[in-house]
Formats: C-alpha cells, sequence, structure tokens
C-alpha cells in the first residue's frame, strides 16, 4: 500500500495574539476564522505552548506529523530580536 497523505508544517510569525492555541479559540473575525479554517483543514496541531514575545504565542509551529515536531523548545531570543527563538532539540 502507498502513502498518500503528504507530512505538512508550516513555520512562522502569525502574529495572532488572541488566538488560544489550547482550545483553538478565537475572536470572531475573518483573519482568525481564516486562519482557525486553515488550521482544521489541513488537519496541522500547534505545538508552541509558550509566549514567545512578551505573553503572547505569535511565532507558530503547526505539523500535520505530531511524531516530526515532538520536542520543540522555545529560547531566548537571537541578538536583537524581540521574539524568542524555538527550535527541535
Amino acid at each position: 500500500m502507498v502513502d498518500n497523505c503528504a507530512r505538512t508544517c508550516v513555520l512562522g510569525d502569525f502574529n495572532l495574539p488572541e488566538f488560544d492555541w489550547t482550545s483553538y479559540a478565537h475572536p470572531n473575525n475573518d483573519l482568525y476564522n481564516l486562519a482557525s479554517k486553515f488550521v482544521c483543514n489541513n488537519g496541522l496541531l500547534q505545538f508552541i505552548k509558550v509566549p514567545t514575545r512578551e505573553d503572547n504565542i505569535l511565532d507558530i509551529v503547526l505539523c500535520s506529523d505530531v511524531l516530526a515536531c515532538d520536542n520543540v523548545d522555545v529560547s531566548v531570543p537571537i541578538g536583537n530580536s524581540d521574539h524568542n527563538v524555538h527550535g527541535d532539540s
């Protein structure tokens, strides 16, 4: 049997400070609704669980395969960046 399901990972600064990634709750507006629909329609899970800028989770790691991103850490910013760094350890 051939597996036709591609693994998808999306990384970046989504700037959605009011998105609750634990419950996937968010404000009811076009931007947040579109982001939520993208995540759900593509079977993605969000792996960053701690704030990446002040009290917000802005930088996120979305992946369709839980085993591909099972150990993601957040570290202090590099240089003059105002965002923490995330990576696989």
